[in-house]
């Protein structure tokens, strides 16, 4: 009984995967964190980029959602320090703003989707799935 219990717990540990949210937007961080959370994610949260390139070193979390447009630093210098610490770190952008050329960027430096606010819970979950994958 005890080896069960074990085993049980040891597969739920495995899919609770860690991602980490990264916008200076209280109300969407909440939001992500709220549909993560709902999936069975843990999630960490980060205002700044130099918050989320802390908690990055500190946790190696299993997936980033990265603003585009954070304000200490944009998230595209973000992602490159976070490709820098990691070369396989699994990120997707977040951006509220039409700017091609800044997703086309980000994506040519290793992040693997692209998430347009507003969006809807199901975008979120496709976008984590993909980095998943």
């Amino acid at each position: 009984m005890t080896l069960t219990k074990l085993s049980a717990q040891t597969v739920q540990a495995a899919a609770t995967l860690r991602v980490l949210v990264v916008d200076d937007q209280d109300l969407l961080r909440e939001l992500c964190s709220r549909i993560l959370v709902t999936c069975g994610h843990r999630v960490l949260e980060a205002r700044t980029g130099a918050q989320a390139i802390t908690l990055y070193q500190e946790e190696r979390p299993d997936a980033v959602l990265l603003d585009i447009g954070i304000p200490d630093m944009d998230g595209i210098t973000v992602l490159e320090e976070l490709r820098r610490i990691d070369p396989r770190a699994r990120v997707a952008m977040l951006t509220g703003e039409r700017r091609p050329e800044a997703v086309k960027r980000a994506l040519a430096l290793g992040a693997r989707d692209y998430i347009v606010k507003p969006f809807y819970s199901e975008r979120l979950k496709t976008a984590i799935d993909r980095l998943l994958a």
